[in-house]
């Protein structure tokens, strides 16, 4: 049935009329007003022409059932009624702010939910215009938990006639994040360290397990595997009884096969696994539900349930989470685990639930951002990917103590010190610069001040600023190792200009030998468009320190997307001779700087007028494939090359091996075949059809490779202890590393919901990096990678963005080599410099 709408100049009119007629008060009047104001100003800012028609739509529908109600229900107040009509303006706000999208405005709809809830929770019974918005505000509740936001004033802790669920959704990673208090034996509270839940379908939960322990056993649902089975071939008791268990009531007839199928399963640490771990590992497990507490809001509770059968008298002990009610009806899933804080840190946090004075209270939150600042450190040492959570969490401590003395010198300074560990130059330049108005002397003629400016200067490529600012950190006492790296970069930076570095690497005399086999060295490139200049230069400065090419460095070659045009490259023989490499990493750098724009030529105009799903046209992106790689088949590249494809029909991976081709003349394909395979970037290139297959970008299911490429190398018989992987990045830009995707237009999500969502953010790559350093460790697993501040397209060939990358990888490098202080960089320099005869 049709029904005619009024228009919102209609609406506008008589509800202003409606107010006059029932409420004549000139004070209800301007909140009327107000509120029609707001109406306005939401359906100006929907900038989709779809959702203006629904927001006047809904609105319209919001004026006609009020002004019935009204005049039906006197009864309700006229302040009740506001309240109410304000409460679903405010509502349709925050779903537009949500709608234009950006962290900006998600952070204006969490505030508005918030005060709504905090309305709600002390509203009456009394007859309502608008039952719906309630619906309407858990869905928008629902969706910012979706993003990452916690909610705090969630409907179902109100003071209220609703029931209270004994385990409240336990399936949401916010929820368990959110709690920090686990009682004890003494019935005493403890504090929690950070929470690891297992809410990822794709993520490894022994590996996830082995975090929470700060990665000391190297664990992963491989290394259990293995690990177990030698247990279980040994006759150890524990194992063998509990294994025998699980293989019968699983209903698998031996060990091996069910091993097997621990290797493929999601879900793989069941509360069944607890008993062997503990006893392989010496851990000691206690399982804890969540409880509401009339103090704390939620705690976690222990069921008194141990398994400890471990042999050492200071075994760690890690509290799994469970849901209680499931597990009752055989849910044997872990939801999380976490460790309790050591017992100076719980007395730290116990003395802030008796100290109410702002500064002494402000100090205790330093003392404990202090605490988890030195972990972090030495975390980012090593694995920068996983300090970043680590910084966040401290961040958040910080800014407690700035909420209680708000010119707090030590958190100013530990505060800006997270957000540029965390990549938030612009909030961080706002503290050390633009805040100079305020009267706060002793921050900004801090020392540590002064230099952290400095570090912001030299991350954002002002050398010359930098190094006025560190000098002055200097000047005023600030003296330390960091300090002295510091100056020491950016002279280096500064004597010599990455356009002059890059002249240096034409001018490059580099050799060539057949690398020993002794070890087995494996670089893995991701995909990234014109960010691949990143990890070209990278490459450039590894020969240019070793002196060697890289297919003299390197046993293997990955890379997907832009890394296979690299390592494909690199792996190329000579015209003339078929043993030595046709180009070095200064060719390929050249080809990104002078070429790269011709992979993306545009189509015609008519073309584009009939077939726009698809940017660019493949025949530029053929051109420069056939010139660089002419006919040259996979089999005779110098290297083992392994290049990822995605099938378009089946959604499935498929691998490119050089190995596979030296055996099966169909898989010896052209390489400017398989690299237009790999390079067709969904929306941006049709995909590439080869032997009758359609193949799409390899990034949309592999865009980091490494994981893949050692796989390989393992299941061709080389032994793991001798492998080293070196895994290039090609630049990250996240607006929140631990919520990527809040700074998403919620418009995006719906209209890509099918094509794009589906296969671009299928598979944490991250969770590879993690795994990787996990099983090999620092010496035998490096990850190079940059952050960026800002977005930078595939397709962005802009001399000015060409120059940025150039300069941010070379910074990078040098970076990694003045900060040295483990020596990573100098063994993996020597191990490759001591690679050939």
């Amino acid at each position: 049935m049709h029904v005619d709408l009024p228009t919102f100049s209609d609406f506008n009119y008589n509800a202003t009329k409606v107010f006059e007629e029932v409420w004549i008060n000139q004070d209800l009047l301007e909140q009327a007003q107000h509120i029609d104001k707001r109406i306005k100003s939401m359906i100006s800012l929907a900038q989709h022409k779809y959702m203006k028609k629904v927001m006047t739509a809904t609105l319209a529908y919001t004026y006609s059932v009020s002004r019935n109600y009204i005049k039906e229900r006197l009864k309700i107040s006229a302040t009740d009624c506001l309240q109410e009509l304000k409460n679903v303006a405010q509502i349709n706000f925050a779903i537009t702010q949500i709608v234009i999208g950006g962290t900006d405005n998600l952070n204006k709809s969490i505030n508005i939910i918030k005060e709504i809830k905090k309305n709600l929770t002390n509203e009456n019974s009394e007859p309502r215009m608008f039952q719906l918005a309630d619906f309407r505000l858990q869905a928008l509740s629902d969706l910012l938990i979706a993003f990452g936001y916690s909610d705090e004033l969630s409907t179902e802790s109100r003071e209220s006639g609703f029931n209270k669920p004994k385990f409240p959704a336990l399936g949401c990673a916010v929820s368990i994040k959110d709690i920090d208090l686990v009682l004890t034996d003494n019935q005493t509270f403890a504090h929690c360290q950070q929470i690891i839940p297992f809410d990822d379908d794709e993520a490894d939960e022994f590996a996830l397990l082995d975090r929470v322990l700060y990665g000391i056993l190297k664990l992963d649902n491989n290394r259990f595997a293995e690990d177990m089975s030698k247990a279980y071939d040994k006759n150890l008791g524990i194992v063998k009884s509990h294994a025998t268990e699980i293989i019968r009531t699983e209903h698998f007839s031996s060990f091996i096969e069910w091993k097997n199928s621990l290797l493929t399963r999601k879900h793989s640490l069941t509360l069944q696994m607890l008993p062997i771990l503990s006893s392989i590992y010496n851990l000691i497990f206690k399982l804890c539900v969540v409880e509401q507490h009339c103090d704390h809001n939620h705690i976690f509770f222990p069921t008194r349930e141990i398994f400890d059968y471990s042999t050492n008298s200071n075994a760690a002990i890690i509290y799994a989470i469970i849901d209680e009610d499931k597990n009752a009806k055989g849910d044997n899933l872990i939801k999380g685990v976490f460790v309790t804080c050591d017992v100076p840190l719980n007395y730290v946090y116990n003395q802030l639930d008796h100290v109410s004075d702002p500064k002494r209270r402000a100090n205790l939150f330093n003392q404990i951002a202090i605490y988890y600042r030195q972990e972090a450190e030495e975390t980012d040492k090593v694995h920068h990917l996983s300090a970043l959570p680590k910084w966040d969490h401290i961040l958040k401590f910080y800014n407690e103590s700035l909420m209680c003395d708000k010119n707090n010198l030590v958190a100013m300074l530990g505060y800006t010190r997270c957000l540029l560990k965390l990549h938030k130059y612009k909030q961080a330049e706002c503290i050390l610069i633009e805040k100079q108005n305020e009267d706060n002397s002793e921050f900004f003629k801090s020392p540590e001040r002064w230099f952290l400016l400095g570090l912001l200067n030299r991350k954002l490529h002002k050398y010359n600023e930098a190094m006025y600012a560190v000098r002055e950190a200097v000047g005023r006492g600030y003296n330390s190792t960091e300090v002295e790296n510091e100056l020491n970069l950016i002279k280096r930076l500064t004597e010599e200009s990455t356009a002059e570095r890059i002249k240096l690497y034409k001018r490059m005399n580099i050799r060539h030998a057949e690398p020993k086999f002794e070890q087995y060295n494996i670089l893995s490139i991701d995909g990234g468009g014109i960010r691949g200049l990143v990890s070209a230069i990278w490459v450039c400065e590894l020969e240019r320190v070793t002196g060697l090419n890289s297919s003299s460095m390197f046993h293997m070659m990955s890379g997907t997307s832009v890394g296979a045009i690299l390592t494909a490259g690199l792996s190329l023989p000579d015209k003339h001779h078929a043993n030595m490499p046709r180009y070095s990493a200064k060719d390929i750098v050249q080809l990104y700087i002078a070429n790269f724009d011709r992979v993306f030529s545009r189509k015609s105009f008519l073309k584009n007028a009939l077939f726009s799903s698809y940017t660019y046209s493949d025949e530029g992106r053929k051109k420069l494939f056939d010139q660089y790689f002419e006919d040259t088949r996979l089999s005779q590249t110098l290297t083992d090359l392994i290049i990822p494809a995605v099938h378009s029909g089946s959604n499935t991976t498929v691998l490119f091996r050089r190995s596979e081709s030296l055996i099966d003349s169909r898989r010896n394909n052209r390489l400017a075949d398989i690299l237009m395979c790999t390079t067709a970037a969904p929306t941006y290139f049709a995909p590439y059809v080869l032997q009758g297959k359609a193949y799409a970008d390899g990034g949309v299911q592999a865009n980091n490779p490494a994981s893949i490429a050692y796989s390989e190398a393992c299941r061709s018989g080389i032994n793991r202890d001798n492998i080293l992987v070196l895994s290039l990045g090609t630049g990250d830009y996240v607006p929140d590393p631990l919520h990527p995707n809040a700074n998403r237009n919620f418009l995006f999500w719906l209209t890509n919901k099918d094509s794009i969502l589906k296969v671009v953010f299928d598979g944490p790559q991250n969770n590879i990096d993690c795994q990787l350093n996990n099983i090999l460790g620092t010496e035998k697993y490096h990850r190079w990678q940059v952050w960026l501040e800002k977005p930078i397209k595939l397709d962005d060939t802009r001399e000015n963005t060409i120059n940025y990358l150039t300069e941010l990888a070379r910074a990078q490098f040098e970076e990694m080599d003045a900060y040295d202080n483990d020596k990573r960089l100098g063994k993996l320099i020597e191990r490759l410099r001591d690679q050939t005869n």
